[in-house]
Parts: structure tokens; C-alpha cells; sequence
């Protein structure tokens, strides 16, 4: 007795269980990522509630402690308009400059930004999150990275997302999205295909160490 088998048809069934595997436990991901953060942000807000309490019972040296975390605001300024020819310039320059390694490129515009002449130069911005959404795809993986990116854009166009150092927070635009949505792409593209299955199978566990790193968790 012999079976009918069709190596092919199998081979192209195969490849369709794994697509649906992929994109099953994309969503997945990013079903936990969205539901650890409403959770996180619950903790937060009754941490918050708690805190208010605190310190309505004992205030003794309270102001002298605000005033040693007190930190300058940054001076107010016009934004740069922004120009996709001059943020692709300086994406090109810094891969020249250190040779295509990301990490550094991405501390030293993290650099540039925090010095007050570039403040407002929302080129030099968006060229920092390129590298930003690279080096979060290296990692974490690629679908992690763009729920981040994701998480990242939807929080700042509703105004959630605070300054990480001296300078203000630049404007949300669809050019950082898009851009952002680059970097992921353009690191994904530099990884095998077994490195991006391996990704893949380890993305519960990214998501993880990413929401720990991000302070969800």
C-alpha cells in the first residue's frame, strides 16, 4: 500500500502553515505588549494615587528634595521644517563615518541631540530615530521592534512621551513613522533568514525583556 504524496502540494502547504504560525504569533505579540501596557500603565496610575497620599502625611524636607531633582527646561524654539533630503545625509554620512555600526551611530546622535544648538534641528531627529528603530530591531527582533515603533508613535501623537534628555520632545510626523518603519526594514534586511526565524521563535521572549527594558515590566 502506498500513500499519495505530492511533494510539492506538501511543500506548499508547509509554507502556509508557517505563514499562519508567523503572523498568528505576530499578533500574539503584540496582543501581550498592548495588554501589559494598559496593565503597567493601571499600576502606574494607582502608584500614583498612593504616592499623592504619602506625601500628604509627611512633607518635612519635601522641598528641598524637589529641588534637587528640579532639571532645566529646555528654551523654547521653532522646529526645523522637515527635509527627507538632508535626513537621508545624515543617515549616509554617520554609516560612512563608522562604518555601518549602528550602536555607535545611534550614541553619537543621541549626542548631537542633547546639545542645545541642535534642540530644534527635527532632521537630525527623525535621522536619530532611524537608527533608534535599527538598533531595537537588532535587539529584539523585528516584530517586537515595530510594536515598539508602533507603541512609540501612537504615545507620542497623544502627547504621552516625555524627554529622556535636556532637549524637548520632537513633534510626532508620518516622515518619523515612516522612517522609524525604515530602520526596522533596513536592519531586517541585513539578517539571514535563519536569524529572522530565530527571532521569530524567541519573540515571546523579547517582547518580554523589551517591556522589562522599557519599564513595563
Amino acid at each position: 500500500m502506498s500513500l499519495n504524496f505530492n511533494p510539492l502540494k506538501a511543500v506548499e502547504n508547509g509554507v502556509k502553515t508557517a505563514v499562519g504560525d508567523a503572523n498568528s504569533a505576530s499578533s500574539d505579540v503584540t496582543a501581550a505588549w498592548n495588554a501589559a501596557v494598559s496593565k503597567a500603565k493601571g499600576n502606574s496610575d494607582e502608584g500614583a494615587t498612593e504616592t499623592k497620599k504619602q506625601k500628604g502625611k509627611s512633607q518635612e524636607g519635601a522641598d528641598e528634595t524637589n529641588k534637587s531633582k528640579q532639571t532645566t527646561k529646555p528654551p523654547s524654539g521653532t522646529w526645523t521644517p522637515i527635509d527627507k533630503s538632508k535626513i537621508n545625509s545624515i543617515i549616509s554620512d554617520e554609516m560612512k563615518k563608522h562604518n555601518g555600526n549602528i550602536k555607535d551611530i545611534h550614541k553619537e546622535l543621541v549626542a548631537e541631540r542633547d546639545k542645545p544648538e541642535n534642540y530644534y534641528d527635527q532632521n537630525l531627529a527623525i535621522a536619530s530615530d532611524y537608527f533608534t528603530a535599527r538598533v531595537e530591531t537588532k535587539n529584539y527582533g523585528p516584530d517586537v521592534a515595530n510594536i515598539m515603533v508602533d507603541q512609540y508613535m501612537s504615545e507620542k501623537k497623544q502627547g504621552n512621551i516625555g524627554p529622556v534628555g535636556p532637549g524637548p520632545v520632537s513633534p510626532w510626523s508620518q516622515t518619523e513613522v515612516d522612517y522609524m518603519k525604515q530602520g526596522v526594514d533596513d536592519e531586517k534586511n541585513t539578517m539571514s533568514f535563519l536569524t529572522q526565524a530565530r527571532y521569530r521563535a524567541e519573540d515571546p521572549i523579547n517582547l518580554a525583556r523589551a517591556m522589562h527594558d522599557q519599564g513595563y515590566a
